[in-house]
């Protein structure tokens, strides 16, 4: 029998600690839309009944509500993919890329993209055969595609702007990759083993053609998303849990609280005007070590260009982190104003305690309207935290009288702020170095092992 002296079991304790915060390294993964339920296609405009499901290619116009207006749809299958994912790319083979009217030089264009919320009734769209003839009800077309809004070029607020790139004016076939923190942590949302992914060309170029190569192309790649993947799980934490808690403060009215206010207002307007909302989040059970993506998740209920006017407006809202143990971290909901509350300056500044962390656009779409803001930023601001609470401060750069509000933690119609974190999860695999006192407690077990 191997007897262990107080010295080896000391080493084994060490090497069982190492294991037990030990956990697996990122797997690779990669999917296209020919994998399980993935699907590719797109929709036009001026053919509103019909399918275009067999087509070689996914083709993205912007005419200005002109006929030819196209969107394009992907759908990937993640069932085989690792809990959390990081660092995704979705990834388009651009086959045609002209001016159009004959003509064969290259032009530059910029490309947006959307998610689909997971568990959409319209997740699960019917790429279809293809034909004008050929479009029975349920199969994608113009008039039924998810989150598109029919009468124009604009998404409904049900879709998750992800970002945006560049098509450069390259020849083709050219290869266009996406990805982004928000892409990240639109995929981990994910509870249906799927995700669709929207395309649309944004800011004109008329007529000009570009077209991505589908599964059914046969000659150039298809839409494929890939990335690394690591067991793990996602969390959605609220204003209203713990330590959490949302108001908004205005200059013109420095003395006043609206911490008990169903909306969230910020305007980057006069003296009088301006506004600026305030969110902090309880980080107490989170396991911070293992944070491997994040994201700030909002509800925008108006958005209008003010004096009685209905139509949206795009916006920019910056994102700030309050430093971690700022004297005014733990401010109270019911009491901030625009007076005390903590980095505030007059007007739209803030003073050095608040770390900028990105910011996000808000789309003229239909509200209300889910907005989702990842960034690298972000993600260090709450590995950072020590503890156990976030302030995050947002402000509106311009917009002068435009309405910008979002749901607040009091509002019953529509989700609060919130934020959505992905852990990787800790596997009892032993790490190199425990393996290597594994070995040395042997070694020094065998050699202190009494003659027979």
């Amino acid at each position: 029998m191997t007897r262990f002296t107080a010295s080896t079991l000391a080493v084994l304790a060490v090497a069982l600690v190492l294991t037990s915060q030990a956990h697996a390294l990122p797997q690779p993964f990669s999917v296209g839309t020919s994998s399980g339920v993935g699907a590719d296609s797109y929709v036009r405009l001026g053919n509103a009944t019909t399918n275009f499901g067999n087509a070689t290619g996914v083709v993205v116009k912007d005419s200005n509500a002109g006929s030819t207006t196209r969107i394009g749809y992907t759908r990937f299958d993640l069932s085989t993919v690792p809990g959390v994912v990081t660092d995704a790319n979705l990834s388009l083979e651009v086959i045609t890329n002209n001016q159009g009217g004959g003509g064969s030089t290259p032009q530059m264009h910029t490309v947006r993209f959307y998610g689909l919320p997971d568990g959409h009734p319209g997740e699960f769209w019917i790429e279809g055969n293809g034909g004008a003839d050929d479009s029975p009800a349920g199969e994608l077309v113009w008039n039924n595609a998810p989150a598109n809004n029919p009468a124009n070029e604009t998404f409904t607020g049900d879709a998750i702007f992800l970002g945006q790139v560049s098509v450069p004016a390259n020849a083709t076939p050219d290869t266009l990759n996406f990805g982004s923190p928000t892409l990240d942590t639109f995929l981990n949302q994910d509870t249906t083993g799927s995700a669709t992914i929207m395309i649309q060309r944004f800011g004109g170029n008329g007529g000009h053609n570009l077209v991505f190569a589908s599964k059914e192309h046969g000659g150039s790649p298809e839409p494929t998303l890939s990335g690394l993947g690591e067991g793990g799980s996602t969390a959605t934490i609220d204003t209203n849990i713990g330590l959490g808690a949302d108001s908004w403060i205005q200059q013109g009215n420095a003395t006043t609280n609206h911490g008990n206010n169903t909306s969230l207002v910020t305007k980057g307007g006069n003296a009088s005007t301006t506004r600026k909302i305030y969110l902090r989040f309880d980080l107490a059970d989170v396991d911070l070590a293992n944070l491997a993506t994040a994201g700030l998740d909002m509800t925008v209920i108006t958005n209008n260009q003010g004096g009685g006017g209905s139509t949206p407006q795009n916006h920019t809202v910056e994102v700030f982190g309050l430093m971690d143990g700022d004297a005014g971290e733990l401010w109270d909901e019911s009491a901030i104003t625009w007076n005390n509350a903590p980095a505030n300056l007059g007007g739209n500044n803030l003073d050095t305690n608040a770390i900028p962390l990105g910011s996000f656009l808000v789309l003229n779409h239909s509200s209300p309207q889910n907005v989702l803001f990842s960034s690298d930023e972000l993600l260090t601001f709450l590995q950072a935290d020590t503890n156990g609470a976030a302030t995050l401060i947002l402000r509106r750069t311009a917009g002068g009288g435009s309405n910008l509000v979002f749901a607040s933690g009091e509002n019953t119609s529509n989700p609060g702020p919130a934020l959505v974190l992905s852990t990787i999860a800790q596997v009892p695999e032993p790490a190199t170095g425990a393996l290597a006192l594994l070995a040395v407690a042997g070694v020094v077990a065998r050699r202190r092992r009494p003659a027979a």
